[in-house]
């Protein structure tokens, strides 16, 4: 759900939608037909972090800014998928695989710390 409540995003395993907490028609956020999947809310609900199904089992964190509506590779994100957010804004975690183990990115320092 998105910081102000207004809004859930949800995958159908193909695209990712949002519609209104209130109920509606969902609106189709994405059409890059890469089975996106997994999405998280940026802390400030400009953004949709998620991944893409794996191409030959290539992981990698996607964002969708919903302003342009533009998708783009999180830089550093290679390898990582299902990512969320702290409630304070100030990390990203996600598994990473290999090895499946718990990573975190630390906004501050732009790293990645497993």
């Amino acid at each position: 759900m998105v910081p102000d409540s207004r809004w859930i995003a949800y995958s159908d395993w193909n695209e990712l939608y949002r519609v209104s907490v209130d109920g509606g028609t969902p609106e189709k956020l994405t059409s890059e037909g890469f089975q996106e999947v997994l999405p998280s809310w940026s802390p400030d609900g400009k953004a949709i972090y998620f991944n893409d199904y794996p191409i030959a089992g290539h992981f990698r964190i996607r964002i969708l800014d919903l302003a342009t509506g533009k998708v783009s590779t999180m830089p550093g994100s290679d390898g990582y998928y299902a990512p969320r957010w702290s409630p304070d804004g100030q990390y990203l975690a996600a598994t990473q695989n290999p090895p499946k183990s718990l990573a975190v990115y630390s906004v501050k320092t732009r790293q990645w710390r497993a």
